[in-house]
């Protein structure tokens, strides 16, 4: 069993690191419970990883409510939502009064435009309802605002190391797993802050040691986006299933590279998934030579959308990590300066790691090649400059 479902949160005292989103949930739910609700559904926003369905199972355990949830996989048209979201809000509950609470996640995926109907039934839902309803997204402005003017808007926080390791070493000790403080405070620190991540890399590590690590963080985060890029049926929902990753559109561009003729059944398909990928490289060697960084939406849109839309028919097939990432893989001194480099950034710039790594990484480097000293400000040590100076 899946350790991250084993050990979910059934009370809203496992919760870890979320006090305040915690209290205006409660308080949230018990203005419904006494009839006097201010806004009929609240939106879960936060990052990845920090509680925020895990949050909205607990509160329906902990105050007796029917749990109901529309998977991101549920077709969110008008039609869907009429024969499954609304009676169950406006209808009593087959076993009599007890309340529901719906639970419609990932709602910052609706495109205004592309799925209209579906955001017409969600405001038609909220404005009926008679039960709670809960909405999670990673960003809540990308919500469409006829729906969030109907939410109370509740932060989820990215979780702190310290939270992430207090949940390991429990289920650490509930599993009966010898691990060193030191080898959970290092899963929790490549985590990102995301604790079902975390739990997952415990889990590789009881299962198969410490090389189970790795890569294994990032290599489960881009193989579950590479499946939601070849299955989208739109430049949109293709695009966005890269929100998150820790990596460069250039990185994102070898695996697409890598994996797009391995699920294509047909030459057409791979020729035309080929010809968008090589679009897209034309564009981030263009952000080398201009240092213009704009170029990245053009190609991440081509390297996505392009190649998802290429497909007629798509087969089974393994992902493979592509070949100069095993190679990085097996470097333990490589991944190390590239993450104190992200880590001092992250710290003098104030932005999380991979951001760091995205966004300021490529200027700092190109400023180092033309001579800038940035050693002192960001206490870069003589190894980490000359790994600057000879990426990208």
């Amino acid at each position: 069993m899946i350790w991250a479902e084993k050990y979910r949160p059934k009370s809203l005292r496992e919760i870890v690191g979320q006090k305040k989103a915690i209290e205006q949930a409660k308080s949230w739910i018990e203005s419904w419970i006494s009839g006097n609700p201010g806004k009929p559904a609240a939106l879960f926003h936060g990052p990845p990883g920090c509680g925020k369905t895990a949050t909205a199972y607990a509160l329906a355990r902990d105050y007796g409510l029917e749990y109901f949830e529309l998977n991101a996989s549920d077709k969110r048209n008008y039609s869907t939502l009429k024969s499954l979201a609304l009676p169950s809000s406006i209808s009593s509950s087959l076993f009599g009064e007890r309340r529901r609470l719906i639970v419609l996640d990932e709602a910052d995926n609706l495109n205004p435009r592309e799925d209209s109907q579906a955001t017409r039934g969600i405001t038609l839902l909220l404005r009926s309802t008679r039960n709670p309803v809960v909405l999670t997204a990673n960003k809540y402005w990308e919500v469409p605002r006829e729906i969030r003017n109907h939410c109370l808007l509740i932060q989820f926080n990215k979780l702190k190391e310290r939270d992430i390791l207090s949940v390991l070493k429990r289920i650490s000790s509930s599993e009966g797993l010898e691990v060193s403080e030191e080898v959970l405070m290092e899963i929790a620190r490549r985590s990102l802050g995301d604790l079902r991540a975390a739990i997952n890399d415990l889990q590789a590590v009881g299962s198969t040691g410490l090389d189970g690590l790795g890569y294994r963080d990032r290599e489960e985060n881009i193989f579950q986006a590479l499946a939601r890029i070849i299955k989208s049926n739109s430049m949109q929902s293709a695009k966005a299933s890269t929100s998150g990753l820790d990596m460069t559109p250039d990185e994102l561009l070898t695996w697409i590279e890598e994996n797009s003729p391995r699920v294509m059944t047909d030459l057409r398909s791979i020729a035309e998934a080929y010809y968008y990928i090589s679009r897209a490289d034309q564009f981030l060697s263009r952000v080398t030579r201009r240092q213009y960084y704009g170029f990245w939406s053009y190609a991440l849109e081509l390297m996505t959308g392009g190649v998802a839309l290429s497909k007629k028919e798509i087969k089974f097939s393994k992902f493979q990590s592509p070949r100069y990432v095993k190679e990085m893989a097996s470097t333990a001194k490589f991944r190390r300066i590239r993450d104190s480099i992200a880590s001092k950034i992250s710290e003098k710039c104030h932005v999380s790691r991979r951001i760091a790594l995205s966004e300021y990484l490529p200027y700092l480097s190109l400023m180092i090649k033309h001579g800038k000293s940035l050693s002192e400000f960001f206490d870069f040590t003589e190894e980490e400059v000359e790994y600057l100076r000879k990426w990208g």
